[in-house]
Formats: C-alpha cells, sequence, structure tokens
C-alpha cells in the first residue's frame, strides 16, 4: 500500500512533471492555428476597432482573449505571453484532479488518475496552445469540485453563510467562468444538475432533502446565468447569439455524421498521442496496484477512503454524467481534436477508478499473503521512475511548431528590403492578411502595421506606402478570394512564396490532411506600374528577381 506520507510527496512529484512538461521550451509552440491567431490579438486593436480581432465573437467569448491581452501589457508580446494563461491553468487542473477523484474513489484512484492528466501527450500540448480548452477544462472541474462539496452538503443540512458562497456560489461563479472561456462552457451545469438528479432518484431523497438539494442547483445555475447574461446581452449589436450559433452550426455532422466522427477523433487520439507516454501511465498503474497487493509495511486498508457506496456519492454521479454525456455529443460535430479535451478529463477519472478496483481486487486474490518488504519494495519508487520515464518519452506535446513563426520573419525581410529600395526605412510598410489571424498576429509582433481583411478592395486604392498581401491556405479554400483575384490579381506581384507544413496538431484540424501548403507574399503595384511594359516597372522586376535569389522558400 502507498503509505499516506508518501501520498503527497507522489502528488508534488506529479506536479512537478506536469509543470516541466508544459513549460519546458514553450517558445517552441508559437502561435500556428487560426483560433489561436484570433484570440491572441486583442492587444493589436484600439478602441474604434473594439480592442479585438473582426468577428471574435463568432470564435469564443472574451474570457481567455481578455486575459492573454493583459499579460501583453504586463508581460509585453510573445510567445510567453499568449502561452502563460493556458500554461497555468492546465498545471492547476492537475492538483483538482487529485483532489475530486480522492474525495470519490481514495488515494490510489486519485494518484492513478492525476498521473494520466499530469502526463499525456492531450493535455500537455493544448496548454501549450493559446486556445480555450485547456481553461475551459480547468473553470468546469473547479465547478464540479465545488459544486459536489456544496450539493452534498445541502443532503444533510442547509448551508450556513460561507458555505453558501464558496461552496454553491462559487461553484456558479466558476461554471460561469468556464461559459465565458468557450461558448459550451454551460456543460458544467449540465453535469451537475444531471448527476444530481439521477443521484438524488437513485439514493431516494427525502422531500426535505430535494428542497435543499434544489434550493443549491438554483443558486448554482442562477450565479452562473449572472456571470454570463452581461456577455449575451452584448451580442445584440453583432447580430446577438443566433449569429453565434450559425456559425456554429456548421460545424454540426448530426447522427448521419456521429459514426465517422468517432472514428476519426479516435484517429487524432491515436495520431497525438505517444505510446512511450501511455506505457509510463500504465506503469505507473501497476505501481500502485502492486503497491496495494504487496504492501513494504503494514498500513491501513483505507488510507482514509470513502466509506459510503460509490452510487451514493454525488461525485460518482458527475463522472459518469460528464464521460457519458460528451461521449455521445462529441461525435455530433466535425471531429476536431481539440473537442476530446473535456472528454479525456473525464477519462482521467474513470481510469483512477479502475486502477483502484483492479488494485483491491488483486490484493484480495492474494489475501495479503505476500511477505511484506520482500515482495514489492518502495512502490512509491516505482511511480516516480515512471515518472521520470513519462518525461523522457512523451512525444506530441511538445513538437516544435516555429515553422509559421519563421515564415513571418521572411516575410519582414522582404518587405523591409523592399522599403529600402523605394527610400523608405524598412517598417515603412502595410501589409494586409487574408484569412490568416496567426500571421497577423506574428507580422504585428515584428511592429508592422498589419490589417485582417477578408477582401481586396483595398487594392481599388492608391497605396500610401508599400503595401502588401499575404495569403495562405484559407485564402485558398476562400470562393470569395478566387472570385476577388480575377478582378484584382494583375494589381499585385509576387514577392515571395514559403513553402509551411502545418504542424500534427494543425493538420488534424481536417478530414484529410493538407500537406505542405503555400503561404505567399504579394506586392501591390502602385498605379503607375499596372502596365506590366513601363521602365519603373521593369526596375521593379528586376529586384525582385534579385529577390527571389535571396527567399528562404521557392518562388
Amino acid at each position: 500500500m502507498i503509505h499516506p506520507k508518501h501520498e503527497k510527496w507522489l502528488l508534488l512529484a506529479m506536479l512537478v512533471v506536469a509543470a516541466w512538461l508544459r513549460f519546458a521550451s514553450y517558445w517552441q509552440s508559437p502561435i500556428e492555428h487560426f483560433d489561436e491567431g484570433v484570440y491572441a490579438s486583442n492587444y493589436w486593436f484600439d478602441a474604434s476597432e473594439g480592442f479585438r480581432y473582426p468577428d471574435r465573437h463568432l470564435y469564443a467569448p472574451p474570457l481567455l482573449p481578455t486575459v492573454i491581452e493583459w499579460t501583453h501589457l504586463f508581460l509585453g508580446p510573445g510567445t510567453l505571453a499568449c502561452l502563460l494563461p493556458n500554461l497555468l491553468a492546465g498545471l492547476a487542473t492537475v492538483p483538482l484532479v487529485w483532489l475530486f477523484v480522492r474525495r470519490m474513489m481514495g488515494p490510489i484512484a486519485a494518484l492513478a488518475a492525476t498521473s494520466m492528466w499530469a502526463c499525456l501527450d492531450y493535455p500537455v500540448l493544448y496548454s501549450r496552445t493559446a486556445l480555450t480548452d485547456s481553461m475551459l477544462c480547468f473553470w468546469m472541474l473547479l465547478s464540479v469540485v465545488l459544486a459536489e462539496r456544496g450539493l452534498s452538503l445541502c443532503r444533510q443540512r442547509w448551508p450556513r453563510g460561507a458555505e453558501w458562497i464558496f461552496l454553491l456560489g462559487g461553484a456558479g461563479l466558476t461554471a460561469g467562468l468556464a461559459w465565458l472561456t468557450k461558448y459550451n462552457g454551460w456543460l458544467s451545469l449540465a453535469v451537475t444538475v444531471s448527476a444530481a438528479i439521477a443521484w438524488g432518484v437513485t439514493q431516494r431523497f427525502a422531500i426535505a432533502e430535494w428542497r435543499r438539494v434544489g434550493v443549491g442547483l438554483l443558486i448554482i445555475c442562477g450565479v452562473a446565468g449572472a456571470v454570463w447574461t452581461p456577455y449575451m446581452l452584448s451580442l445584440e449589436e453583432y447580430g446577438g447569439y443566433s449569429a453565434v450559433a450559425g456559425n456554429h452550426r456548421q460545424y454540426f455532422v448530426g447522427l448521419s455524421g456521429w459514426g465517422a466522427s468517432l472514428l476519426h477523433q479516435a484517429g487524432n487520439l491515436y495520431a497525438l498521442t505517444s505510446w512511450g507516454t501511455v506505457l509510463s501511465i500504465v506503469m505507473i498503474a501497476w505501481a500502485l496496484t502492486m503497491g496495494v497487493a504487496c504492501p513494504p509495511a503494514k498500513v491501513a486498508d483505507d488510507l482514509n477512503s470513502p466509506t459510503e457506496p460509490p452510487l451514493a456519492r454525488l461525485g460518482v454521479w458527475q463522472m459518469a454524467s460528464w464521460s457519458l454525456g460528451l461521449f455521445v455529443a462529441i461525435p455530433l460535430y466535425h471531429p476536431y481534436p481539440r473537442l476530446l479535451l473535456p472528454w479525456l478529463l473525464a477519462c482521467s477519472f474513470l481510469w483512477g477508478t479502475a486502477v483502484s478496483y483492479l488494485a483491491i481486487a488483486f490484493r484480495r486474490w492474494t489475501k495479503g499473503d505476500w511477505k511484506e518488504t520482500k515482495t514489492w519494495p518502495w512502490p512509491w519508487v516505482s511511480v516516480v521512475s515512471f515518472l521520470i520515464l513519462a518525461v523522457i518519452h512523451v512525444g506530441i506535446g511538445l513538437e516544435d511548431r516555429r515553422e509559421l513563426k519563421e515564415i513571418a520573419g521572411f516575410m519582414v525581410g522582404s518587405t523591409g528590403y523592399l522599403a529600402e529600395e523605394t527610400g523608405r526605412p524598412e517598417e515603412e510598410v502595410i501589409l494586409y492578411t487574408y484569412g490568416e489571424p496567426a500571421l497577423f498576429y506574428h507580422l504585428s509582433d515584428a511592429g508592422r502595421l498589419v490589417g485582417p481583411i477578408g477582401h481586396l478592395d483595398f487594392a481599388t486604392q492608391p497605396p500610401p506606402a508599400p503595401t502588401f498581401l499575404v495569403t495562405g491556405p484559407h485564402a485558398e479554400r476562400s470562393p470569395l478570394f478566387r472570385e476577388q483575384w480575377k478582378e484584382h490579381g494583375s494589381r499585385f506581384v509576387k514577392v515571395g512564396e514559403w513553402d509551411y507544413t502545418p504542424s500534427e496538431f494543425i493538420q488534424r484540424n481536417s478530414l484529410e490532411p493538407a500537406g505542405t501548403v503555400p503561404i505567399r507574399l504579394y506586392l501591390l503595384k502602385p498605379p503607375e506600374l499596372h502596365d506590366l511594359e513601363g521602365p519603373r516597372n521593369s526596375q521593379l522586376n528586376q529586384t525582385l528577381e534579385f529577390m527571389s535569389g535571396r527567399a528562404p522558400a521557392g518562388n
């Protein structure tokens, strides 16, 4: 058995490993995803633009973009400012997993569940992004933990002053913050309400118990609604929540696409998980099991484990509601890998529970007849050893994703050179990014004046300074871009083209991986250069031919 004094040391070891996996070489994970660029770019917009990327409300509520904006204000622009909120949220989720599962299923389950969430590539990967999912998991789990404590208390008696505020009010507040992080953040409320109903029915609550638990649920939902409602009302100036729902509807595949989406999500999980990490998690579970079955010293069997039947615990119903609900709901949508993260959090609860029951069964099978110190000495040492193994074998979670940022650097050099050729300072240029928020962020971070666009109307006006257009895979897929390019394409001349291979993390967002795609940089020709035979245009072409020899990718 894992000795009580070792449990907290093992938890600390898991926290250290989780911190290392999330923070190590964080600079290799700059902005790359389309949504990351949207969320991280508040800093580059002023009051006239609403301090936000255009149409940001279609992609996420304001909480994470606002937090990232504040980290920019304190730390300055850069990769750390973009990632720090999720790095901290991802790390803080680790002890929450231990706390929740420890209360429901005991110490062995808690340590097994915590090791999975600390080491698995998926949560490590999304903690190293500027996406909403890691922070969503933190707020959801914190809300569920507080709701479990508060409603369990409500079953026994009416809460007192501070208990109303910190447990029930806190559960509602954190559920509201989950909702302000991601539009499906209301799921924490769905988990708690459905679990409480199942809990009450199976335990045959008395009328007084239903009354107290019902009031507790009303407080949680009421506080969450009060947190969410001001933002929902603010959407009226952008077409209301119906505009957001309409945008999300295009990702809904329904029951007809459920099976295919489920299979693709299984492929996502396989592609974004390294076998070395899985092996380490399994071996940690084995070490914990052997520590129960073959204890090195006489230790109480219960280790403060719950004594009431599992179905009498609200948290067990929350685990079931969370895991089963998301298992059904996730494949109803386009199989974006990020959708799996909250479900994997629920799977960590189930994994810990399974390991705990396996350990108990194995102990009963051996009948405790194993000799104490000679059978399985120091199980906690084995757990730490396998945690170290997880660090060594981590894979996709630490993938180097700097290629797009490097391409942005090449663009800065190319545009600066052309600006100097016209007698201007290298930074006195204007760039427009067509549907590429990630490139918008990196070019803005380099000190250039950049505008995100979804049209080519700017090409009809004389440029006040050397003006460039940046296109990528999103422009290639846009029917509007192809239509407008037929009309305005002659006004541009290609300055450079770079081959870009999106990381595995990006590739898995498409049903068919894109492979290598071109990133192109075009110069908007001044009106007098629209005639290809003009002498100044010949000089420009000579400059571009010279630059093609300097470009770091195929032109």
